[in-house]
């Protein structure tokens, strides 16, 4: 059996012309499709401010959960202000 993946060549696909082979690249969706109407977004009012030692904690966890990172520079590093910023999560 043959294990290969095939080769797309991406020189053929309109808006990929300058792109290189990689294997996690998808072709675009199709021209002729239409995303749903119906998707209602929920309205974001406020959130509120978290405190220095919340910020550290949250990012010495993310730090943590990654194999090859250390936790010094987060441990040691300086938070001089902490600004608001509205930001949507996506997930597909």
């Amino acid at each position: 059996m043959d294990d290969k993946k095939p080769v797309i060549d991406f020189a053929i696909i309109p808006g990929y012309e300058n792109v290189r082979l990689h294997e996690s690249l998808l072709p675009p969706p199709p021209v002729d499709y239409i995303p749903p109407k119906n998707r209602e977004q929920p309205d974001f009012i406020s959130a509120s401010v978290i405190s220095e030692d919340t910020a550290r904690q949250a990012l010495l966890e993310h730090v943590g959960q990654q194999c090859c990172w250390g936790k010094g520079a987060a441990q040691k590093m300086t938070i001089k202000e902490l600004k608001w910023s509205p930001s949507y999560h996506v997930s597909l």
